[in-house]
């Protein structure tokens, strides 16, 4: 399921994403659930509108498509052979059971934080994936099983599994294999207690710096279109990447009549971007692209207005299709290294300050070859001797022998802060480095939300001042901070060149923050009115406003607009749902798990419809599916359990909300429901596995405190004090609901019970008559008809 995410190109904190995993992080952002029980549009990119910006941006070039890479192997075979063991080549594949740099051996490992159990093996040819929990008997449960078609990683330092459903989502999977400690491991920014297990989402921004362009349809990457892959994906980046579309070089290459004809040579070489022929910030830009990234925990970029998700080409200035956000150094993160900052460190080093920006990536990597591991020290070496002298570390007493190796002392490799089963070299050229043990293991962190961040002008190009603050907020806008929404809305009211991007995206935000009627006015604002990424969080706003038939009529007009789209056919069936129009809120939400098989929220929802509609089988199979899906899925768990109390699996339903509290032991719906299934006096007793009083007691002292000494929890407290047979501190806690007033009848019921265990019998009969005949003239919700059920077996005879 997708979380709130920018119209721009982003990388969400606490959700390291996959693209830390070999050069680029992006989080979608994590991608977790949205706090709300609709499903906003996931963003995306606004319409391009680009304009040439290199020498070699001909009107030749400008109109080339992409084609198969392989075709560069055609005119330049011994390239195409080098690079294929370099790691871009490899940043994308499918899953090769021929080709396995895993090792299967010890294929099971247990994730403490989230107390999830992983099983990796290769089934059918492809890598497979099972969690699951135990219980305290070695019970082996909410078991889930999944597949991977996709692998990204070259395999140099991790390799991670991505899964794809029929609709073209893509997912990625929480285990991942750590090359260089050859070991199973939780993925960067999953080595925590609430991680997103098997739904983070993977998005076009995502893998645009994993892979080559895949082959989409005309406008789908743009503002407002669903995140969705072709089954058939690029393996790896590719030539073009880097050199610009290729079908105007092929052409004219294939139609030279003489190629030894200067002026025909040169067509060809004007028909593709030589990199080597730009100018040195539009060199930089090919490779800062995908390796440019300040932060990964904080939102370190955001796409530019108007660019869609593959707009971007080699010759192009990168300032002019993203914006670079860069934490204040003046701060405990001033040393902050992480695994993609290879350019960022190079930019604050002396070497390249003092060159005034002479050092290029290409001067020390070739990009279609990798040096060999044997060659790198001398390799690597005779680079420094470009600007430095063997006699300029000649201090023996320092360790500076005249065949040292430069890179170890002054670009030392590190334990990166985001991914840290991982070390890099840090391209941060230092003379001495300061870090006691560079590689020492470490914890994952998390970086502070109110954390200052400041603009990078990584091409010198600033801003206009009002639109540098309009993309500084919406950086703060994604990283959750709870002044900058209003910032933002502030800063586009003053703005007179307010883009419809901007403004969607800001009702974006709104809805998830529940403003909704604020949503609802931004929303109508916008021009892109057949936009199915608008008419659902139209419809999401009018729903909030509780204008359910208003909220209807617009989200069909979304799943009019993209049948394919599960979101809008889920906020459909919870629209209908409210209307009770149990039959087409089936069918809708029906049509939102056929795309999205695991889609936790719509199995939740369908649950409970089918469960008030006393069809409870089909209610336990969404509720089973759901917890093996998300395994904290907390209202999966109480639901479930209900399910299974009104089957008289009363062992189960009550074993099933322990497993949910053994997540989150503080969760009030699920311990009130075990309390209550605790007491109910119409359960088999000879069926009862919980019968320890100091448990229940314990459950009923912790809601109390939950729940701040509310009536209810007190009305719990002390049915459970008469069940362990103390009706004298039943009595002391009715005495602290009495001057409320609330619930009376129910608690003069109690009050009678209580009496009549204390032998006060006459007295007790009387105020239960008198509470019975209260209750009576109420309706009776879950709680009175349990307290009535208890007094019923106190009071046979009365």
């Amino acid at each position: 399921m997708l979380r709130f995410t920018s119209a721009f190109w982003v990388t969400k904190r606490f959700s390291v994403s996959i693209c830390v995993l070999v050069a680029f992080l992006c989080a979608v952002t994590g991608c977790q659930e949205s706090s709300h029980s609709l499903s906003p549009a996931t963003p995306v990119s606004g319409t391009e509108n680009q304009t040439p910006r290199s020498k070699h941006d001909t009107p030749r070039l400008a109109n080339a498509t992409y084609v198969d890479d392989a075709t560069c192997a055609d005119c330049h075979a011994d390239i195409m052979d080098t690079y294929q063991h370099v790691a871009m080549a490899k940043s994308f594949y499918d899953f090769d059971a021929k080709n396995l740099i895993e090792s299967f051996e010890h294929n099971q490992f247990y994730h403490p934080l989230s107390d999830n159990h992983y099983e990796m093996n290769v089934v059918d040819g492809l890598f497979e994936l099972t969690r699951f929990k135990k219980r305290a008997d070695g019970t082996r449960i909410v078991e889930h099983r999944q597949k991977a078609q996709y692998v990204v990683g070259s395999g140099n330092h991790v390799r991670t599994y991505l899964y794809r459903n029929e609709n073209g989502e893509m997912f990625q999977l929480p285990v991942v294999w750590y090359s260089q400690d050859k070991k199973w491991g939780m993925a960067p920014g999953y080595d925590s207690k609430d991680h997103s297990d098997f739904l983070r989402p993977i998005t076009r921004q995502c893998l645009f710096c994993h892979n080559a362009y895949p082959e989409v349809a005309t406008g789908s990457d743009t503002f407002g279109m669903p995140h969705r892959f072709p089954r058939k994906m690029p393996q790896g980046i590719g030539c073009q990447r880097c050199h610009g579309p290729g079908s105007e070089h092929v052409r004219i290459a294939s139609e030279a009549e003489d190629t030894t004809d200067p002026s025909e040579l040169q067509a060809i070489e004007n028909s593709i971007v030589n990199s080597a022929k730009l100018s040195p910030k539009l060199q930089d830009a090919v490779c800062n692209q995908c390796h440019f990234q300040p932060m990964s925990q904080r939102t370190s970029f955001v796409r530019k207005f108007g660019k869609s998700d593959y707009s971007f080409k080699p010759g192009q200035s990168l300032s002019d299709f993203m914006i670079h956000f860069e934490p204040d150094r003046n701060n405990d993160l001033a040393d902050h290294f992480e695994i993609n900052h290879h350019p960022y460190r190079l930019y604050q080093s002396k070497c390249f300050i003092e060159t005034e920006g002479g050092i290029r990536c290409t001067h020390c990597h070739d990009p279609h070859a990798v040096v060999e591991k044997s060659d790198r020290q001398q390799h690597y070496r005779q680079k420094c001797f470009t600007c430095h002298g063997p006699k300029d570390c000649g201090d023996v007493q320092n360790g500076h022998l005249p065949d040292a190796n430069c890179v170890s002392c002054h670009m030392p490799t590190r334990r990166t802060t985001d991914v840290i089963h991982v070390t890099m070299t840090d391209h941060k050229i230092v003379r001495r480095s300061k870090q006691k043990d560079p590689i020492a293991a470490r914890k994952e962190i998390n970086v502070p939300i109110d954390m200052p961040i400041r603009q990078y002008h990584l091409d010198g190009q600033e801003l206009p001042n009002g639109y540098s603050k309009i993309y500084e907020f919406f950086a703060r806008v994604l990283d959750d901070d709870e002044t900058a929404t209003q910032l933002l809305s502030d800063e586009l009211v003053r703005s007179t060149d307010v883009t419809e991007t901007a403004r969607l995206q800001l009702g974006q935000k709104l809805l998830q923050e529940k403003q909704f009627a604020h949503a609802n006015k931004v929303l109508k604002e916008a021009q892109s009115t057949s936009s199915p990424y608008l008419l659902n969080n139209l419809g999401i706003s009018e729903l909030g406003l509780g204008q359910n038939d208003l909220a209807i009529a617009t989200l069909k007009k979304a799943t009019k607009a993209d049948p394919d789209n599960p979101l809008a056919w889920y906020n459909l069936g919870v629209a209908y749902s409210r209307k009770k129009d149990e039959q087409n809120a089936i069918a809708s939400l029906e049509n939102a798990i056929r795309l999205r098989p695991n889609y936790v929220k719509a199995r939740n929802k369908l649950g409970s419809i089918y469960a008030a509609a006393e069809q409870l089988d089909a209610a336990r199979i969404q509720f089973e599916s759901a917890i093996g899906i998300d395994a904290r899925n907390l209202e999966g768990y109480r639901k479930l359990a209900a399910i299974h109390w009104r089957l008289k699996n009363w062992p189960l339903s009550n074993a099933l909300l322990r497993d949910g509290l053994s997540i989150n032991k503080e969760n009030v719906p699920l311990t009130e429901s075990l309390i209550v299934n605790l007491l109910d006096p119409t359960e088999d007793p000879t069926n009862k596995p919980d019968s320890d009083p100091e448990q229940l007691l314990a459950l009923t002292d912790r809601l109390v405190k939950l729940k701040n000494s509310e009536v209810t929890s007190l009305i719990l407290q002390a049915l459970a004090l008469l069940q362990t047979g103390q009706p004298e501190e039943c009595l002391t806690t009715i005495k602290k609901i009495l001057p409320t007033e609330k619930r009376k009848p129910e608690t003069g019921i109690i009050l009678a019970i209580a009496q009549k265990q204390l032998g006060s019998n006459e007295s007790a009969i009387e105020n239960y008559r008198n509470a019975k005949t209260a209750l009576g003239k109420q309706a009776t919700d879950k709680l009175s008809k349990l307290i009535e059920a208890i007094a019923q077996k106190e009071f046979q005879a009365e």
